[in-house]
């Protein structure tokens, strides 16, 4: 089915003002995602490096299982943190519609 020409409404680009401002949002965003990642990284790195060291200290089964049950308890605690500030960041910015002329 075809309108009619008169019955398409012509669309402008978001002004340059809200792009820019969508941009920075966006940056800011992306930049606190990265701290949040950056943080959960070197959490996990901590645990690790504790991991081998509490391992080369150990000399029995049991202490070697403490130190994995330390590792993975340090694993789960990073990953809910990260999760935790994922969820309170929030969703990314809204890129601006297309307003109509």
């Amino acid at each position: 089915m075809l309108l009619p020409l008169g019955a398409v409404a012509h669309a402008s680009p978001p002004s340059s003002t809200a792009l820019s401002a969508y941009h920075q949002a966006l940056a800011a965003y992306r930049a606190q995602v990265h701290a949040i990642e950056v943080a959960f990284r070197a959490a996990v790195a901590a645990a690790q490096v504790a991991y081998e060291a509490a391992l080369s200290k150990s000399t029995t089964a049991a202490q070697r299982s403490d130190a994995s049950q330390a590792l993975a308890s340090a694993i789960i605690a990073a990953a809910a943190a990260r999760t935790a500030a994922l969820q309170a960041l929030g969703s990314p910015p809204l890129r601006p519609s297309v307003r109509a002329a």
